[in-house]
């Protein structure tokens, strides 16, 4: 039983982790960061609250 629940939330993790980067803008290099995308990845991200 405690093998099916861990290859679930296996299953179901990686693909959401796979996908993270895309909705973060992944591909933006943050050198590149304005100082208002900055200050607001900081302020409104879920690690900030």
């Amino acid at each position: 039983m405690y093998s099916i629940v861990k290859s679930a939330l296996v299953a179901l993790f990686f693909p959401l982790l796979a996908f993270s980067a895309t909705s973060w803008g992944g591909n933006e290099n943050f050198n590149k960061w304005s100082l208002e995308g900055a200050v607001k990845v900081l302020n409104d991200s879920p690690w900030a609250r």
